[in-house]
């Protein structure tokens, strides 16, 4: 009888494994990505895709929108009260 290799497991979308990339590695998920503390710059990513540098550096990226169909998040700067994205 042949022996059975277990399924390989994938970070659930709770993990912040999971929520969390750095330049160079694999995109976990599809979805919105933005440099962490830098959401106001999110791209769309798709899942297997190599994460991207942020202004020519090496970052950590955080999901910010997990729905590849979403739309990009909408911030709202503090400064100027208006938001970066209109729909």
């Amino acid at each position: 009888m042949k022996k059975r290799i277990p399924h390989r497991q994938f970070p659930s979308k709770s993990s912040r494994k999971g929520r969390e990339a750095r330049t160079g590695e694999h995109c976990p998920l599809n979805g919105w990505w933005a440099p962490a503390g830098q959401e106001a710059d999110a791209q769309l990513l798709a899942e297997g895709s190599i994460m991207p540098p942020s202004g020519g550096e090496l970052v950590t990226w955080t999901l910010v929108a997990s729905q590849f169909g979403s739309r990009k998040p909408q911030y709202v700067l503090s400064a100027a009260g208006a938001s970066i994205d209109s729909f």
